[in-house]
């Protein structure tokens, strides 16, 4: 019996706090910057005070890029959110690394103070060859309308 109340209360709790995870593959996600590499969202989910973005980065050029966590930003609405979080299996925590012609994924997971409007993330900078004097900047915002 203490079992079955186990197993049910935690059936409840991940009913109660799960969050749903929309796929974007269908919708229009995808933005270019500056001929360098396109931004398309693979899937949302929203989970009230954060956020998780899959994306992929797909280079348009003929050498290595990266893209540094710091000139990453993301929010929710007109709100300015904190990047908590980079990983996948393209994603190493600092930011991503995009090889010649090549494209990678990664996910980022968000924190928001505004629990509504459009969510986004902005890409301010790249740099060539994940050399730091080698900056480019881009001002590039993807954003999934709700």
């Amino acid at each position: 019996m203490k079992n079955t109340a186990s197993l049910l209360f935690v059936l409840f709790l991940i009913t109660a706090c799960g969050s749903t995870k929309h796929l974007l593959q269908n919708q229009n996600t995808t933005v270019t910057a500056k001929g360098r590499f396109e931004v398309q969202g693979i899937w949302i989910k929203d989970k009230n005070s954060h956020y998780d973005v899959r994306l992929e980065l797909n280079s348009l050029v003929e050498t290595s890029q990266r893209i540094y966590r710091r000139d990453m930003v993301c929010g929710r609405g007109s709100d300015t959110g904190e990047i908590i979080k980079i990983g996948g299996t393209d994603g190493d925590g600092m930011g991503v690394t995009l090889p010649p012609n090549r494209a990678r994924e990664f996910y980022i997971v968000c924190k928001t103070p505004d629990h509504e409007g459009d969510f986004w993330v902005e890409f301010k900078s790249v740099y060539d060859g994940g050399k730091l004097r080698n900056k480019t900047p881009l001002g590039l915002k993807w954003v999934f309308k709700q």
